[in-house]
């Protein structure tokens, strides 16, 4: 019985070492912003197909407009993926990552046109 635990406690070792390492590494995208209290910069200079072909929770899916896109999303709703509400015409929310007592995150249609690519 005291072998067994002794291979057992020098297995675990190992591991819980290499764990903690591959914690304490930082990210490639943040590498230079950690600790600093800046956020790493998004690319909005890409092209408005460029952004529709690379929409989030999309899975590979194009869309004509943003109503068609912002549709897909509120029934992907069901699953825990992020959509917008229409709050009053032209006023969306975004619905699903907000944390307790957190602000609502707002935007215009025409946020959403230009960050997602659209024309229509």
């Amino acid at each position: 019985m005291m072998r067994v635990t002794w291979r057992i406690a020098a297995l675990t070792g190992p591991i819980i070492a290499v764990a903690a390492a591959a914690c304490m590494q930082p990210s490639s995208a943040l590498a230079g912003d950690r600790g600093r209290g800046q956020k790493a910069v998004v690319d909005d200079d890409r092209s408005p197909e460029a952004k529709r072909a690379a929409l989030p929770f999309a899975q590979g899916r194009t869309f004509a407009t943003l109503d068609a896109y912002l549709a897909f999303l509120e029934r992907r709703g069901a699953m825990d993926i992020p959509w917008y509400r229409e709050t009053s015409p032209g006023i969306y929310e975004l619905v699903g990552r907000r944390m307790p007592g957190a602000p609502p995150k707002i935007f215009t249609r025409k946020q959403l046109m230009e960050r997602f690519g659209f024309t229509r």
